[in-house]
């Protein structure tokens, strides 16, 4: 079995909803994500649905250096990460670099 890795688009839009379908080497998993801005912590959160809308994880704010999804294995939906393609010296995404300078990347077996 082989990790297929799918890349989740990211702008810098405050609040946002998004399907996706993460492919995997003996599946594929359709989602709803959301992903929000909050000012006052100053940090981006997600909240991923199944097809129904109904929760499976909500808040996990995104930080780069650890698999976001690692508490979460139980529910068999693969793994997160933050990765910062862009400018070395910024450790984590802001409301203005999101989109530019980092990639969220959804590891699916």
């Amino acid at each position: 079995m082989t990790d297929v890795v799918s890349e989740i688009l990211l702008n810098n839009n405050p609040n946002q909803t998004c399907s996706l379908v993460v492919p995997g080497d003996r599946r594929n998993i359709a989602f709803m994500l959301t992903q929000s801005w909050n000012a006052e912590a100053g940090y981006w959160a997600i909240g991923i649905y199944d097809q129904t809308l109904r929760p499976i994880v909500l808040g996990i704010p995104l930080l780069c250096g650890h698999d976001l999804l690692e508490q979460y294995q139980y529910l068999n939906i693969g793994s997160l990460y933050v990765v910062n393609i862009g400018d070395p010296t910024i450790e984590t995404p802001d409301d203005k670099n999101i989109g530019q300078n980092f990639k969220l990347l959804w590891v699916l077996e």
